[in-house]
């Protein structure tokens, strides 16, 4: 009997597909007895035998296909369906060789959590890279419900005062697997619980918090811009719009012209893009609205605000480097361990470098462009922006003129 897929309307599929070992597209392929092949996006296999206890839905896992072939899965599957018809959660009786190793335990975890995170957060990915090197090659092949404590502490010690931020993310990961663990009905105690607390000793190292700016010196340190004349206009004008909106990096680097509203003088950050999930409306000053037009000449009015000079959004460490030279990294453009530093032997600007235009965008020199107009040049109709003026509207505080 070949495995099924299960549509999303759960029907069987009109032909068989092939045998379960050439099955790699994701979804879910039923068998007999309640025996279920579950193929997450990752690319991760698992059987899982599905059935009713009791009057109440289960899913157990029952190992990875690497470890696991289809007749044994079949035969623990038609093992479950007898406990189950007998009123006895198979959970109870399960054998150790049903038992996921560490590194399976996680691929669970990681594909329960999946539908909960940001497609550009970057959760799952750090999950699977600080596990992968830091727990993995000691703790990966061990059953769950054999892992303990001290198991735990060696794991973390390493790390524990090198590394202290790095040593908490993994003590949460290694709880949150623990307690699902426990959840699926693995083990019945927690080895990342008040035990492992007490073992490990208290961090002496003094938190780092981000790096920021005095409210007062806000405007002069934007001013120091004026003196970058090789800088990427929509990077500058970004800079200045994050400052003058009080959002994120990410939420000023990936906006985009349909999310203005040059009436309404408002910025409507869409859920999707917001910390809280939630749509969020940004008043904009005078100073925002003086950086949207700087960023006009550059921008068909289609996509990203303020473009590179590829026509994408900006990188992350765009606006990091543009201020590397002032010593000064805006709160969310930087790496978290403190202020950018010049590199060694920087002199403090950047070096020649040809910006590509395209059609419709300022031509202006290729070798040596200007970060601001001069200030008798038009920005768009009825509205003559300049150098100074920004400047000007930026030098007290930019928060003040909203």
């Amino acid at each position: 009997m070949w495995l099924q897929e299960l549509k999303g309307d759960e029907r069987w599929a009109s032909s068989p597909p092939p045998p379960y070992r050439g099955i790699h597209k994701p979804g879910k392929y039923y068998d007999q007895h309640g025996l279920v092949l579950r193929v997450a996006p990752g690319g991760s296999r698992q059987w899982i035998w599905r059935g009713t206890v009791r009057g109440r839905r289960r899913d157990i896992g029952m190992g990875a296909v690497a470890y696991t072939t289809l007749a044994e899965a079949r035969d623990i599957a038609y093992q479950y369906r007898k406990l189950a018809r007998a009123g006895i959660d198979p959970r109870s009786t399960r054998r150790n060789d049903c038992v996921p190793t560490f590194a399976e335990a996680v691929e669970q975890v990681i594909e329960a959590y999946r539908p909960g995170w940001k497609d550009t957060g970057g959760s799952e990915e750090n999950w699977r890279s600080s596990l992968r090197r830091y727990v993995y090659p000691s703790l990966g092949t061990a059953l769950v419900d054999q892992i303990t404590t001290a198991d735990l502490v060696r794991v973390l010690l390493p790390v524990w005062h090198s590394k202290p931020e790095t040593a908490r993310k993994l003590k949460t990961r290694l709880g949150v697997v623990m307690r699902w663990s426990i959840a699926a009905g693995y083990r019945t105690d927690d080895p990342a619980g008040p035990a492992l607390a007490v073992a490990l000793p208290r961090h002496t190292t003094p938190a780092n918090h981000l790096a920021s700016l005095p409210h007062d010196q806000v405007g002069p340190t934007l001013e120091k811009l004026d003196t970058l004349p090789l800088a990427w206009p929509p990077t500058v004008a970004c800079l200045r719009f994050l400052a003058a909106t009080a959002t994120r990096s990410g939420e000023a680097r990936f906006a985009t012209w349909d999310e203005i509203d040059l009436k309404a003088r408002t910025w409507t950050v869409p859920a999707e893009r917001t910390k809280t999930s939630r749509e969020h409306v940004v008043p904009l000053s005078s100073a925002a609205l003086i950086a949207l037009d700087v960023a006009r000449l550059y921008s068909d009015g289609d996509g990203p605000l303020f473009p590179s000079p590829s026509g994408k959004p900006l990188s992350n460490g765009a606006m990091s480097k543009l201020t590397r030279p002032f010593e000064f990294t805006p709160p969310g453009c930087g790496p978290r361990s403190g202020p950018g530093r010049p590199r060694p032997g920087c002199p403090g600007r950047w070096p020649r470098r040809r910006w590509r235009t395209r059609p419709g965008r300022w031509s202006g020199p290729t070798s040596a462009p200007t970060c601001w107009p001069p200030a008798e040049r038009s920005w768009r109709p009825g509205a003559a922006t300049s150098h100074s003026r920004m400047s000007a509207a930026m030098r007290s505080c930019p928060v003040a003129a909203m």
